[in-house]
């Protein structure tokens, strides 16, 4: 198989005033359909509540080139670490 390749994957700000340590690291786990759009997403680590919401909808508008299996596109699970530096 041959992993997708990212053409959009915007995340929104993080919000200054939300309450996590100077430096934390979520993991978002998105499904790719065989046409490269993100046909479900899920929070495997959390970071913030209201911000995993947020993560949550901008990731559905997330776009790929799809992944490959013998030249035909396939559907694949993709984990997204999101990094919060302060």
């Amino acid at each position: 198989v041959v992993p997708p390749i990212t053409v959009r994957q915007n995340l929104p700000p993080f919000p200054s005033t939300a309450a996590v340590p100077k430096q934390a690291q979520g993991v978002i786990e998105v499904i790719i359909d065989e046409t490269g759009a993100v046909e479900q997403a899920l929070i495997r680590v959390p970071l913030n509540a209201a911000y995993d919401r947020q993560a949550l909808l901008a990731a559905k508008s997330w776009l790929y080139q799809p992944a490959m299996m013998n030249g035909k596109p396939v559907k694949f699970r993709k984990a997204v670490q999101i990094n919060v530096a302060r």
